[in-house]
């Protein structure tokens, strides 16, 4: 526990440090999230994955390999 919170600091430091980085990040994330909430309203509709593959679980797979394969 005592090293994340050193990790912490040392990445507050780090942020100190260099505040020109930190704003040009702040301020392209903000772009980011403002072009696409102002295009969803434009087109009133969600912009994300239209159809999402479903879920195939593990054991549903059939195994097709030759233990020839394996080794």
């Amino acid at each position: 526990m005592h090293s994340i919170w050193q990790d912490i600091r040392i990445a507050f430091r780090m942020l100190a440090k260099a505040p020109g980085i930190n704003i040009a990040a702040i301020f392209a994330f903000g772009l980011g999230i403002a072009s696409v909430t102002a295009l969803q309203k434009l087109f009133g509709e969600n912009l994300g994955v239209a159809r999402l593959t479903p879920f195939v679980h593990p054991a549903a797979v059939k195994v097709v390999a030759t233990k020839r394969e394996w080794s």
